[in-house]
């Protein structure tokens, strides 16, 4: 991408530390990218979808890592195991946000304070 160097350059003296701006570049990357699907999921755009039949993953969190290394432990189960259920949690969490934002889509406009109207 043109000019996200300089830009990220500009930005470097606000970071303190080298890992927060790297992390920062590689957002900016995500967003700006041509990928329809930025972070792994999809998400319905009208309130009568049909769900995908795969809805993708869920991004990684700092406590499915700690879990993922947790299982290289001789005493945790296998790392296959640990693996397995992940990507089915991943898989079950991306299927009931598409869900949530399905019946967000479905109900009326509210006023976000209804005591106002």
């Amino acid at each position: 991408m043109a000019g996200l160097h300089e830009v990220m350059e500009a930005v470097r003296g606000c970071f303190a530390r080298i890992e927060p701006w790297v992390q920062a570049r590689e957002y900016v990357r995500a967003v700006s990218s041509d990928l329809p699907e930025r972070n792994g999921w999809t998400t319905p755009t009208g309130p009568h979808d049909t769900p995908p039949a795969e809805p993708g993953h869920t991004p990684l969190t700092v406590a499915a890592l700690k879990t993922l290394v947790n299982a290289l432990h001789p005493r945790h189960h296998s790392i296959e195991h640990t693996i397995h259920w992940q990507n089915w949690r991943d898989r079950h969490r991306a299927r009931a946000r598409w869900h949530h934002q399905r019946t967000r889509l479905r109900r009326p406009p509210q006023h976000a304070y209804p005591q106002l109207t």
